[in-house]
């Protein structure tokens, strides 16, 4: 049997909204920012739960402020130079 529609909500998500980030967008979802960082939503979650990206909360929804994946980029690729020959 053959689905038409993914089974989970988040699956849903994702297949409605894959799209990459829209540059000038302030806040992202988990889901985009995920997206723009080439990795999974669940690696961003725990990014998210030890600080090392911070969120917007905006009632029960998460967002990730653009500005904060920019930093967290720039803070790891000063790690790897820091950590170079």
């Amino acid at each position: 049997m053959q689905r038409d529609r993914p089974s989970t909500s988040w699956q849903r998500s994702l297949a409605t909204t894959c799209e990459p980030a829209a540059p000038g967008r302030l806040l992202l979802t988990v889901v985009r920012a995920a997206e723009a960082l080439n990795c999974g939503r669940t690696l961003v979650y725990q990014l998210i739960a030890t600080g090392e990206l911070p969120v917007v909360k905006l009632g029960s929804l998460t967002r990730v402020p653009a500005e904060s994946l920019e930093d967290f980029i720039k803070r790891k690729t000063s790690d790897i130079e820091k950590t170079a020959w």
